[in-house]
């Protein structure tokens, strides 16, 4: 498959598929809670800001398999997505795409990445997701290696 393919399956298929399904989400549960539209747009918009700020990191943290952390740990954003998914649920709302979030952050933890940073879920989304990848291969698992990363701001 070319670079082309890969990147119209990797981005537009994984990526914004899935991103504008899980602000239909929000996007829908908000309201119904009270929240009103004005104070959702702006909210998205700083968060969209800073998830365009963490693409580069997270990017070159997946590739150095480095994931170490001084910000929130995956167990952090675990923790408060299952919480949100639970208020979701409660609240009448099926939560599909935050539901997929959850499982794939409990599978990480599973496999020892709760005190790694968010991206670390990279090495339990191959092979079936349920050993992590530096363990598979025999290196040194991720919390030992070089660079320190952070969450974005």
């Amino acid at each position: 498959m070319g670079a082309a393919n890969v990147l119209e399956t990797a981005i537009i298929g994984a990526f914004y598929v899935t991103a504008v399904g899980a602000y239909v989400e929000a996007a829908t549960y908000a309201p119904s809670q009270g929240v009103p539209a004005e104070m959702l747009r702006e909210t998205t918009r700083l968060a969209l800001r800073t998830l365009g700020r963490g693409t580069k990191e997270a990017a070159a943290a997946i590739e150095s398999g480095d994931h170490r952390t001084d910000q929130a740990t995956l167990e952090t954003y675990a923790e408060g997505a299952r919480h949100g998914l639970d208020a979701m649920r409660a609240a009448g709302h099926r939560a599909r795409l935050l539901a997929a979030a959850v499982e794939t952050l409990d599978a990480a933890r599973a496999a020892g990445l709760g005190g790694l940073g968010i991206y670390a879920q990279t090495e339990i989304v191959q092979d079936g997701g349920s050993s992590p990848r530096w363990a598979q291969s025999g290196t040194r698992p991720p919390a030992t290696r070089r660079r320190a990363t952070t969450m974005p701001p």
